[in-house]
């Protein structure tokens, strides 16, 4: 997979993008294609967003090795669609790693994003799901279905090659500081200083919690 070159896009051009390759995505993937069409049938279009990398890679023309799909329903209400669960285990979010004609897909209710859950955050609108995510260049949403979403985060951090913390309280820091690595490398980005500040004294925390642990 090339990396891509051009990072300027604005949501007028992005999310259509978005769109087409999720379209693609889902006629490769009749389970999920037909998942997605009970949970619109049962609560409306503007429940399902799609978040994390897969948006990148919708943007750009690649197709995901997974994808982050956050539902805004009642959690209880994740056990009626279990019957399109075939590989399945619990993810961080409260919800479901599922594997979907082979697609990976993680779902879950926008009430267990973690920053909504542990009381961190408080917000009822499905599209104000970034200000849950730690990094700029993660923080953004589509809901496919109603054409819209926000991107406002996501594509500024690429279009100016900078990656910067929006919500740095994290239940995984040392994951989340390898990631701001992967991300910045991928796509040509500079950290700032608080971005730079928040890896540093997670990966402090963690050499002391571990030497701590040892002794």
């Amino acid at each position: 997979m090339s990396e891509p070159t051009n990072l300027f896009f604005t949501e007028r051009v992005a999310i259509p993008l978005i769109i087409k390759g999720f379209k693609k995505c889902l006629e490769n993937h009749p389970e999920l294609k037909q998942f997605l069409a009970v949970v619109e049938e049962t609560f409306g279009p503007e429940v399902i967003g799609i978040t994390g990398g897969a948006l990148r890679d919708f943007i750009f023309g690649y197709q995901p090795n997974d994808i982050d799909i956050c539902l805004h329903v009642p959690s209880k209400d994740l056990e009626r669609f279990r019957r399109f669960w075939h590989l399945v285990k619990k993810n961080a979010f409260g919800g479901y790693k599922l594997q979907l004609d082979g697609q990976a897909v993680d779902v879950w209710a926008f009430e267990n994003t973690w920053a909504i859950r542990e009381g961190h955050r408080d917000f009822d609108d499905l599209l104000d799901f970034p200000e849950c995510c730690a990094f700029t260049t993660d923080a953004g949403i589509v809901r496919p279905f109603m054409r819209d979403g926000n991107l406002a985060y996501m594509l500024k951090s690429l279009a100016t090659r900078q990656i910067d913390t929006i919500f740095a309280i994290n239940p995984l820091p040392i994951g989340t500081a390898q990631k701001l690595w992967r991300l910045v490398h991928r796509y040509g980005l500079e950290p700032t200083d608080e971005a730079l500040r928040f890896v540093n004294e997670n990966i402090e925390a963690w050499q002391k919690e571990q030497a701590g642990g040892g002794e």
